[in-house]
């Protein structure tokens, strides 16, 4: 089924709630799908140890450049961990992915603010829970290595709602409809409103897909390159 990944991500994302107290436990469970699959953990802190982690980074560590089988051993074993009930997606499509080198939502401990990994909590649980989430969007778009990649998380767990302003969803409005989007978050009054003009626009028929996640498709088929490397380039290292 075409975007049986959707139901998936929904789920795996409400799963996720459960954890918002209790990280250590989700990290083991991280690690304990590394090591079956006999694949290294990303590096995700300046030590070897992950002593914190946010919902979005987790979504990251099958969301960016990995092999296709690989993000489908992944799924399988969080289905199994996490006790999804939604089918194991077959296919991936229009999903935006992460720098292999980039996939986490937070800074190295000298990098990142005191609150930072709660402040993505926060907004994911908000977003989860269906509702505003004002306050800690704008919080969160602040922080080290937030740029465009929160839109992309916000596409991950919600993609009925929220479009990724990854590169190729920018090329690809602005090539065939003269839309361009900002390269990095911006203010959540103005994303609410591009999103809220593109949904029209679909409406009316001046954009030809109906949903969201149809145009990050076409967008992705077309050719273009669905990671977003140039976010990369302007994250600045650790």
């Amino acid at each position: 089924m075409q975007f049986g990944w959707i139901d998936f991500y929904s789920e795996f994302a409400s799963k996720l709630l459960s954890f918002k107290n209790d990280r250590k436990t989700l990290i083991s469970k991280i690690n304990a799908v590394y090591a079956a699959i006999d694949m290294k953990v990303p590096k995700l802190e300046s030590g070897d140890e992950i002593i914190d982690i946010d919902p979005f980074t987790v979504f990251g560590l099958f969301n960016r450049g990995i092999k296709h089988e690989n993000r489908i051993n992944s799924a399988k074993l969080f289905k199994n961990i996490l006790d999804i009930k939604a089918d194991i997606p077959k296919d991936f499509e229009g999903i935006p992915v992460l720098n292999n080198q980039k996939s986490h939502f937070f800074g190295f401990r000298s990098h990142r603010g005191k609150n930072d990994i709660q402040n993505l909590w926060n907004l994911f649980i908000k977003v989860v829970n269906d509702e505003n989430f004002e306050e800690e969007y704008n919080t969160v778009i602040k922080q080290f290595i937030i740029k465009v990649n929160i839109t992309m998380g916000l596409f991950w767990i919600r993609p009925e709602k929220f479009l990724a302003f990854d590169r190729t969803n920018r090329q690809y409005l602005k090539e065939h409809y003269g839309i361009k989007l900002p390269n990095k978050a911006p203010e959540y009054s103005e994303y609410m409103k591009i999103l809220d003009s593109i949904n029209k626009k679909m409406a009316s028929g001046e954009i030809k897909e109906n949903t969201f996640y149809e145009l990050s498709a076409n967008a992705n088929n077309l050719g273009y390159d669905n990671s977003d490397y140039d976010s990369y380039l302007e994250w600045g290292s650790f």
